[in-house]
């Protein structure tokens, strides 16, 4: 199974195969053991936390709603998909945008963790250092892409300031 894991994984479709996912798909009937994940909490990420409602952040424990169900689940990891730092304390959390209770409760956890972690680093390490690019000299291939960037430059969409940002949500 793990050799399956690194065989293939291109950035695009190809005989039922894209990137490090949809060749997953038939692993519940090619290998022993192997089955589909059915806690909602497992798995949420940019692209599916939205379609269940915020419910409340309670220490580490953070609640979502199946509305379907009418229950409560809670958050068992969550997938920091695309998420990029730049110059000049700039983050970008991607194309989908969450909204501001997942950013608050999920996003910003995370990156106040990541910058405790490279300190932490760095104060092992005084070379360390993460070299960041400026946000506007971002090139997109492609003019779907380029007209997404060309709208996040211009509305600064799901684009933040990441000391304005964990200041203002931060309870630390």
């Amino acid at each position: 199974m793990e050799d399956a894991c690194i065989d293939w994984c291109y950035d695009r479709y190809e005989d039922g195969k894209f990137g490090d996912q949809k060749y997953l798909d038939d692993w519940t009937t090619r290998f022993k053991g192997v089955h589909v994940l059915e806690h909602l909490g497992g798995g949420l990420a940019s692209w599916n936390v939205e379609q269940w409602p915020f419910v409340s952040k309670n220490g580490n424990k953070i609640l979502f709603k199946d509305n379907d169900r009418n229950v409560n689940f809670e958050a068992v990891f969550y997938h920091f998909h695309h998420v990029r730092f730049f110059k000049n304390d700039i983050v970008d959390l991607g194309w989908r945008h969450p909204t501001m209770p997942v950013v608050a409760n999920l996003y910003v956890p995370y990156i106040i963790e990541l910058a405790r972690v490279e300190e932490l680093v760095k104060s092992i390490d005084a070379t360390f250092n993460i070299p960041l690019q400026d946000f506007k000299l971002i090139k997109s291939e492609g003019l779907k892409n380029k007209i997404k960037y060309l709208i996040k430059v211009i509305y600064r969409y799901n684009v933040f300031n990441t000391k304005k940002l964990i200041a203002k949500y931060s309870k630390s």
